[in-house]
């Protein structure tokens, strides 16, 4: 009977919300609560060192710097250079077919540069230091309509000026193929250009030599001494007896 009436009250407790445990879990729950935390604290130095380190920088900058900005304008530049030369035609060419063009490209523009620097006057590029021609390419025309250009090659001579004397030596043999209308003479002219225009194949292979002689002479501001004038100067008296032959024939 006892047992059923510990039961009984049991039940009531249940149903009726009598807490029979209330004063454990309370002072187990009040006591959990009013414990005091331990504060952290942080070595203030080690946090200003991860401050300046970059490797915790985790913001991006909006500022980059000059040499970035120059590859990001160079990269462009290359994509519009090639996109400008293929067009949609890249689009539909093979891989291996695109970059072969590309270095073919290349190559066409390296050779296009080469051409122009030896078109024009290398010593002026590459060597002011040099002294610098008493001819001028302006005062051609002038020297050989107007000037005694055997009297100015013993000048140089003289002067042992022997790069310029080949210089003028040049220039009356031009003036001779004139005279002679073996070319049709103009300042604007290349020394390629008289060449097509000589028929006379004698005439025409002497002036190959004199000619290729003259420009690694005068442009490549190569430097000759009195042995190596004499040498030369017979390739432009053979041009001109050649001259003279023809014009007795």
């Amino acid at each position: 009977m006892r047992k059923l009436k510990h039961i009984k009250w049991v039940i009531f407790g249940l149903f009726s919300g009598y807490p029979f445990y209330g004063k454990t879990m309370n002072k187990d729950s009040t006591a959990y609560y009013q414990e005091t935390p331990e504060p952290l604290y942080f070595d203030e130095e080690k946090l200003e060192s991860y401050r300046r380190s970059k490797e915790f920088n985790y913001f991006e900058s909006d500022s980059e710097s000059w040499w970035t900005s120059f590859k990001k304008w160079l990269h462009d530049v290359w994509l519009w250079f090639w996109d400008g030369i293929f067009g949609n035609l890249g689009l539909n060419m093979p891989g291996w077919l695109l970059e072969l063009a590309k270095y073919v490209v290349l190559l066409l523009l390296i050779l296009l540069i080469i051409w122009l620097v030896v078109r024009i006057n290398p010593g002026e590029l590459f060597l002011k230091d040099k002294k610098q021609p008493a001819v001028l390419l302006s005062e051609e025309e002038n020297i050989i309509q107007n000037e005694d250009i055997s009297e100015l090659i013993q000048h140089a001579v003289q002067e042992k000026d022997y790069r310029l004397a080949i210089r003028y030596y040049y220039l009356l043999i031009l003036k001779q193929l004139r005279e002679n209308k073996l070319i049709d003479y103009r300042a604007e002219k290349t020394n390629g250009e008289y060449f097509n225009e000589i028929r006379q194949k004698p005439i025409r292979g002497q002036f190959e030599r004199i000619t290729r002689l003259y420009e690694f002479i005068w442009y490549g501001y190569f430097s000759i001494d009195q042995k190596q004038f004499m040498q030369f100067s017979g390739e432009f008296k053979e041009m001109e007896n050649r001259i003279i032959q023809e014009n007795n024939a």
